[in-house]
């Protein structure tokens, strides 16, 4: 076996042929002919010594042996990719874009202090952001499509490596005029998941406040919303009431005269936010950066409110 012979282009082949579940899609990815995609493919399998795609008519299957060979190769190709990234970043620090994604949850909410260039901005390079959830958020991390996620953690996988920011409180939503709105004492055992309007599955959110409310109500709330505008509207409609991270409390004239927003008196129940990166990534030193300035404009701008910091906990 001379593994000298293989290069990054033959794993990029048996990678895009396993991604793309055809032969012929592969080759138009790739922009190659079809034939030398499949040369390239019996390459790999004669240096190896095994077979990887088990052929059946026009379409294939993966071989067990083949499953284990593409993970290890997709970790060589992120690995080859972090090193075409540091020497980039080597070249041109200051003009090396950071690829970071950010949950639906925290994104339009974060974005003005992320992006703030009040105070003393320390040596973060320029970001490309872009949105999407935990899940699909952690599967582009671990593929190398992104530099970090910004999300609700823990995140729990080997290959990553997390920075708590802040834990961010939760707030009660209401309609005016709810009992919720006046009770005594408000803690997390008041409410009852049958009558609270949550988040679509898929949103980390919407399992964090049925936690909250575990106690007390029905498997499934009555009402799901997409967005969190969206929530707080459904809430104003009276169609129940709901928690709010509090970055995203704020409310617009019209709602104020529909809702309510109430802090917790008892048990207040927190989410933390962190920056998650891959282990092997190269430009460490900026996402600490990164971390250590959204720390401080969150805190500036909410800490009264009851943000914490998480670095130190």
């Amino acid at each position: 076996m001379n593994l000298s012979d293989l290069s990054i282009k033959d794993l990029e082949a048996i990678v895009t042929v396993a991604d793309a579940g055809h032969f012929g899609r592969a080759a138009e990815t790739l922009v190659i002919a079809q034939p030398t995609l499949s040369a390239q493919v019996k390459k790999v399998e004669k240096i190896l010594g095994v077979e990887l795609f088990e052929r059946t008519g026009r379409s294939f299957l993966v071989t067990p042996i083949g499953k284990r060979v593409l993970q290890l190769s997709r970790d060589l190709l992120i690995r080859a990719r972090s090193l075409a990234a540091e020497a980039a970043a080597a070249a041109d620090f200051d003009h090396t874009p950071l690829s970071i994604g950010i949950i639906p949850t925290l994104g339009p909410y974060l974005m003005p202090h992320l992006l703030s260039r009040k105070g003393k901005r320390p040596a973060i390079p320029p970001l490309a952001i872009s949105e999407h959830t935990t899940g699909v958020l952690m599967q582009q991390l671990r593929d190398g499509a992104i530099d970090a996620a910004i999300v609700s953690i823990p995140v729990q996988h080997e290959s990553v490596r997390v920075r708590p920011i802040f834990d961010e409180p939760f707030r009660l939503v209401v309609p005016k005029g709810h009992y919720l709105a006046s009770t005594a004492r408000l803690a997390p055992s008041s409410l009852s998941s049958r009558e609270m309007v949550l988040l679509e599955e898929g949103h980390c959110l919407r399992d964090q406040a049925m936690a909250v409310c575990r106690a007390k109500g029905a498997a499934k709330p009555r009402v799901v919303a997409a967005s969190l505008e969206t929530l707080k509207y459904l809430v104003a409609a009276g169609e129940g009431y709901s928690l709010l991270p509090l970055l995203s409390c704020r409310l617009t004239p019209e709602l104020k005269e529909l809702v309510e927003v109430r802090a917790f008196d008892d048990r207040t129940p927190y989410r933390r936010v962190g920056i998650c990166s891959r282990i092997s990534f190269a430009r460490s030193a900026a996402l600490d950066a990164l971390a250590e300035w959204v720390r401080v404009r969150v805190l500036s701008a909410f800490g009264k409110e009851g943000v914490r910091d998480a670095s130190r906990s």
